[in-house]
């Protein structure tokens, strides 16, 4: 692989230098600045060429933020957002026992939300972070073995599950599913049948920082085709061996004469959904071996129920525009199709709001 260094480099020639070393004993390809030859591109351009190039991005933080570029952040926080925003995995790793600046504990937060793996680790001596660097680069080397990725195949097992489910749902329903890659078996049968994971699932479900099943209500768990399945009246959650895990929920509104699609109901419970599911692979794959996922939405027996704003229901709620098209099945997903795993934590809002846009379009745009 291609090892991108980011940090600040005064001061932190040691802990670059351990880096640089762990990344050398491992048999790759080491891309840092101090390397580059002097050429008409401005330093900071430059870097980001490298950020690009580069297959990781081992980003390492200390206490100083240092300069801000033209874009009122640091180098390394350019870099950082660069390779986040082109879905490079990050391995974070942040100095212990110092005070950091508070812009530099505003990117260590950042950090510690999409860093590739469970944690972002801390160090104290360069030999500690070399120490670090190889554990973390040995892991990431492991789950890349788990196979090539494929998009268009993490997109499809996604949608052809959410049609599954939702022929179990009997009401309006919006389907949140998520396609891990790569492809692999990540549940035994006996993990799948575990009371300790179904009542992990469960808890998380109902009481979890992004709950998607209604506390005091029935819920059933059970094992149904080597699937694990746990159901509520109008709500359910469905995970697979191989980690594809669908949220199904109701896709309208009752609190009117006329039910609705509410587009801010929407859009809230595709982030919960998504960041339900980041929460599951947290439980289920500790070990990072999923490192992207494909997420889809879907509505199923909306009829012609319609689409509307919150505002629009509350100025007029015994009047809805209907939906022409009636489109059952329908399903959208995102463009590129999938993003990095860490995406279900860090960017869950953006991509419901993509999402719950994409499904807008699709029920009502086509037939105006």
């Amino acid at each position: 692989m291609k090892v991108f260094i980011s940090s600040v480099i005064r001061g932190f020639e040691p802990f670059r230098d351990a880096v640089a070393s762990a990344a050398k004993l491992l048999g790759h390809e080491v891309l840092r600045s101090e390397d580059l030859a002097a050429g008409p591109d401005p330093a900071e351009r430059a870097c980001l060429d490298l950020v690009r190039r580069a297959d990781v991005v081992v980003l390492v933080l200390g206490a100083r933020y240092g300069a801000p570029s033209g874009r009122d952040v640091s180098p390394t926080h350019e870099e950082y957002r660069e390779a986040r925003s082109i879905g490079r995995d990050v391995l974070g790793f942040v100095q212990g026992g110092v005070a950091p600046e508070p812009k530099q504990r505003e990117l260590i937060d950042e950090a510690r939300q999409w860093a590739t793996g469970s944690a972002v680790a801390t160090f104290a001596t360069p030999a500690e972070l070399r120490d670090q660097v190889v554990k973390a680069l040995k892991e990431l080397e492991l789950s890349r073995a788990g196979g090539r990725l494929d998009p268009g195949e993490m997109v499809a097992r996604a949608a052809k599950r959410a049609g599954e489910v939702a022929r179990a749902m009997h009401q309006p329903s919006l389907l949140v599913a998520v396609g891990p890659g790569p492809a692999q078996a990540l549940l035994r049968p006996t993990e799948i049948a575990s009371e300790a994971l179904q009542r992990d699932l469960e808890k998380e479900a109902l009481y979890g920082r992004s709950p998607v099943l209604v506390r005091g209500a029935g819920v059933k768990t059970l094992v149904d085709g080597g699937s694990l399945v746990i159901a509520q009246d109008r709500a359910r959650i469905v995970l697979d061996p191989d980690g594809t895990l669908v949220v199904a929920a109701p896709a309208e509104e009752r609190d009117h004469m006329l039910s609705a699609l509410i587009e801010e109901t929407i859009r809230e419970r595709v982030a919960q959904a998504l960041t339900f599911a980041g929460a599951v692979y947290e439980r289920i794959d500790a070990r990072g071996r999923v490192t992207d996922i494909a997420p889809v939405a879907s509505l199923a027996n909306v009829g012609y129920t319609g689409w509307r704003t919150r505002a629009e229901q509350e100025r007029d709620p015994n009047r809805l525009s209907m939906n022409v098209q009636a489109p059952e099945g329908l399903v959208v997903g995102l463009r590129p199709e999938t993003r990095r795993r860490r995406a279900l934590t860090a960017e869950a809002n953006d991509m419901a709001e993509d999402l719950t846009e994409l499904l807008h379009q699709a029920a009502i745009g086509r037939g105006r």
